[in-house]
């Protein structure tokens, strides 16, 4: 990179050399990034010379290198919506579980295409936790609504004699 003299002279020069800095850092990390995605692909090229891919990662290739976009685009969708799917299902039981506010007595969680649906009861006139799995219903959707996914919660209380939906997979607490 050469040192541009003008932006040099009409900025501030510890910006000017902070800005340098963090455009040679960029280009370090993805010259970094490059040169390992090559090494990888080397090495699997290698694995498909010698057989040795497994049968889901033969797949993987064998849909990419067809080249029909509404395969690779659909196929792209799936992985998307498991990983959402996963991280939104982690966001809620990692707060279930490290917060003393909520006190649940079953749990229940199902997937539509890009929704995590939740099925919690609690005990009769729990108001706190009630209010605790609002919030993180709203905290989850502000977090992930931008992609496409949202979480939906029904809340139940014991009283109420409802069993998880069949549909539902019933969660260990």
């Amino acid at each position: 990179m050469y040192l541009d003299c003008n932006n040099y002279l009409n900025k501030n020069p510890t910006r000017y050399f902070m800005e340098t800095l963090i455009e040679q850092t960029n280009d370090v990390k993805i010259t970094t990034w490059l040169e390992s995605v090559m090494h990888d692909m080397q090495v699997e090229k290698l694995k498909h010379e010698g057989n040795v891919l497994n049968e889901k990662t033969k797949k993987l290739y064998s849909e990419l290198a067809s080249g029909e976009l509404q395969t690779i685009t659909s196929m792209m969708q799936s992985q998307a919506n498991d990983y959402y799917r996963k991280n939104i299902t982690i966001g809620f039981l990692d707060k279930v579980i490290n917060s003393p506010e909520i006190d649940l007595t079953k749990l229940g969680v199902n997937y539509s295409q890009n929704s995590v649906l939740i099925w919690a009861e609690i005990k009769d006139n729990d108001s706190k936790t009630e209010r605790e799995l609002i919030l993180l219903k709203a905290d989850l959707n502000a977090k992930y609504s931008s992609f496409g996914y949202r979480t939906s919660i029904t809340i139940v209380e014991n009283s109420d004699c409802l069993s998880i939906p069949s549909n539902y997979k019933q969660l260990a607490l």
